[in-house]
């Protein structure tokens, strides 16, 4: 995992989320050859970004104040530099999380940390930067008018996660966006197309399955997309998970900040959420981010 050198970074607010006019979005179909990439520099422009924001309302996020419980919320023991950069040879877990959480926020927030080894003596600096590949499906793309309007709220929504974070000290967490893969037809990303889904009849789809197929995908295609880009990435899809009776609305790996498996061929560093065109799901999302 790099450092962000935050000069030339589009930072309207001390609190904003680290994008430029240079952060990339990677706009994706399939021939008879391949994969086809073309890449957009400009979408996060801050002309355009306050343009199309000033139509939006602030997204919602959880109005707590504790950081105490922040920190126990976005998991903050999981996301020391040693956990983040002190790779280790077990492969991570993988942490659900369900929709029967919001009796309280207590008992979603109160997972203890992992007891895995972690490279001794790393220091931790003052503040750290997780570089965030966030991937749509296409469906998600599909349900907005234009690629602008997409970006926009995009940022608005990953800015509201950047503020949950913002309470966390020792150390300090800003949230950066590495760079958007945007599939424009449904067959980029196979394992997300309808018949590909749990169940014929279902509407969803089999998160751990898909979250499988997603890091095997990003390591076939890390060439294109380089590993040392980004730190973890994070698959938004509004398909619900579909195994009966589940109501799991994110997965994610545990511990798998920067980790490649070579030996299954896997990028086991992201994770994946049930979000629509609302916008509404910025907990979970920094719930997930904390697992990694």
């Amino acid at each position: 995992m790099k450092l962000l050198i935050l000069s030339g970074l589009f930072i309207a607010e001390v609190t904003s989320l680290l994008v430029d006019s240079n952060t990339p979005v990677h706009l994706l179909k399939t021939t008879n050859s391949g994969l086809i990439k073309d890449t957009r520099i400009g979408l996060f422009d801050r002309r355009k970004i306050s343009k199309f924001r000033n139509s939006y309302q602030t997204l919602p996020f959880n109005s707590i104040e504790e950081s105490a419980e922040i920190s126990r919320y976005c998991n903050v023991e999981n996301n020391r530099v040693g956990k983040i950069l002190g790779r280790v040879n077990s492969e991570p877990s993988e942490e659900k999380v369900g929709l029967g959480i919001w009796d309280t926020v207590g008992s979603w927030i109160g997972y203890e940390p992992s007891g895995r080894s972690v490279r001794q003596h790393t220091p931790t600096p003052d503040v750290i930067y997780p570089e965030i590949l966030v991937i749509v499906d296409y469906e998600f793309y599909a349900s907005f008018d234009t690629l602008n309007d997409l970006i926009s709220r995009l940022y608005t929504f990953w800015e509201s996660v950047d503020q949950l974070y913002a309470p966390l000290s020792d150390p300090k967490f800003k949230l950066s966006i590495a760079g958007v893969l945007v599939p424009t037809e449904p067959d980029v990303f196979e394992f997300l197309k309808t018949s590909s889904r749990f169940f014929f009849w279902s509407s969803g789809i089999d998160y751990e399955d898909v979250k499988y197929k997603m890091d095997s995908w990003l390591y076939k295609y890390k060439a294109t997309f380089s590993e040392d880009d980004y730190d973890v990435f994070i698959l938004m899809t509004p398909s619900k998970d579909s195994p009966l009776f589940s109501s799991t609305i994110g997965l994610a790996t545990i511990g798998g900040a920067c980790h490649v498996d070579n030996w299954s061929q896997r990028l086991s560093r992201g994770g994946i959420i049930y979000e629509t065109s609302n916008f509404k799901n910025t907990l979970t999302a920094a719930h997930e981010l904390g697992h990694l």
